[in-house]
């Protein structure tokens, strides 16, 4: 099936279109199947095992998720999708610790075995490369919202405060504003910190929130988003 045919029975399912999406599900399947046992790295079946379940439902979530203006065709979106449902149930569930990949599939569908050591490596390998990937597209997706607010990765990196208390008593002020929704609603409905509100909120200068407000703003971001919560973490134990 080619990309347009893709396409279009992509429009009529995220239109409503049950038969479409139907469609696209059935006829995806081997996709759906082959991707799943590339993340997983071992041979799986339709019976037995989640993942093929959680991938199913990731290419469903694909559907109705993915746009063509981002860029990527949608069976890249698709796998990219699959891959991160995957890797998210791994970690949630911790199955990661407890799976025993004891084969590979080659581009036929045949299974190779492979050692314990091998396939604990592959799965390492995979899960780094997979997450250094959703690093990299969360990067993308923030520079994309900073740029919604007037600013960017480069002017945050070069206004970004030299010590450590000036950093955390701004990123303080950024837990304030998001606690309050009436501020936060503010901030993303005008694009603009509201300074003299959020001044006496904090219990800060003025000032301070003039020099600090493109900081705040993406620190405001950061906390207030669940995609941006990995950036949280790196943000927050500097």
């Amino acid at each position: 099936m080619n990309d347009t045919t893709i396409q279009e029975l992509v429009t009529l399912a995220q239109n409503g279109d049950h038969n479409a999406r139907e469609k696209l599900i059935f006829q995806y399947k081997p996709f759906i199947y082959k991707t799943s046992c590339s993340i997983c790295q071992r041979g799986l079946s339709w019976e037995n095992d989640d993942e093929l379940s959680i991938a199913l439902i990731a290419f469903n979530e694909a559907v109705s998720s993915y746009n063509p203006d981002k860029g990527a065709n949608f069976l890249t979106f698709a796998r990219r999708v699959i891959s991160q449902r995957l890797v998210d149930y791994f970690r949630h569930e911790k199955r990661h610790q407890h799976i025993s990949l004891s084969s590979s599939v080659n581009e036929e569908g045949e299974e190779n075995e492979i050692s314990p050591i091998e396939s604990s490596q592959a799965w390492e390998d995979h899960k780094a490369k997979v997450e250094k990937e959703e690093l990299a597209q969360m990067m993308l997706d923030f520079e994309e919202r900073l740029n919604e607010f007037g600013t960017s990765l480069d002017e945050l990196a070069d206004i970004c405060p030299k010590h450590r208390d000036t950093r955390e008593k701004l990123a303080n002020v950024a837990e304030i504003l998001c606690s309050d929704q009436a501020l936060l609603n503010s901030l993303r409905k005008t694009k603009r910190v509201p300074a003299k509100k959020l001044a006496r909120a904090a219990k800060v200068s003025k000032r301070v929130l003039e020099n600090g407000r493109k900081y705040i703003l993406a620190m405001a971001i950061i906390i207030s988003e669940e995609r941006f919560k990995e950036l949280k973490t790196f943000i927050f134990s500097e």
